[in-house]
């Protein structure tokens, strides 16, 4: 459950909001164990829309953090659990750009998508995951010090 709550963080902070339930596939194995599918399907839709098509947490499809951490219970997380996982994606989706150049995407390309993977209500939203786990971190570390 914490590979699919990781995956619907990640699809908020890239923008692909094409997002739905087929996208999410479990694999049976023949002793009937079953295992979340590798992730397909994943783009950034450029269309900057800040919804989902599937519901995200209370606020329904709304393309925040606030609200996939709204319904983190419901993947078996608690908001202190999420808060890092959050953060570890939220680095990840920062070195879109580097990632992007090392996979041969042209300059001008790169510089079309940064307008939507980069805009202020994306890159806002990484900025305070991390920012966020890194004061909650520092805090616990003040108190253990005591």
């Amino acid at each position: 459950m914490k590979e699919l709550f990781g995956r619907m963080v990640f699809n908020i902070f890239i923008d692909n909001t094409d997002d739905h339930e087929k996208n999410h596939v479990l694999l049976m194995d023949d002793a009937g164990h079953l295992d979340l599918a590798p992730a397909f399907d994943v783009a950034c839709t450029g269309q900057s829309m800040h919804f989902q098509q599937m519901r995200v947490g209370r606020a329904g499809a709304d393309s925040t953090i606030a609200n996939a951490l709204s319904e983190a219970g419901s993947f078996g997380l608690s908001e202190s659990a999420a808060r890092p996982e959050i953060a570890r994606i939220a680095k990840i989706c920062d070195g879109w750009r580097r990632h992007f150049k090392a996979a041969g995407v042209y300059a001008a390309d790169i510089e079309y998508w940064a307008q939507h993977l980069d805009s202020e209500f994306l890159r806002g939203q990484r900025r305070d995951a991390q920012t966020r786990v890194t004061v909650v971190q520092r805090s616990r570390g003040q108190r253990a010090a005591r």
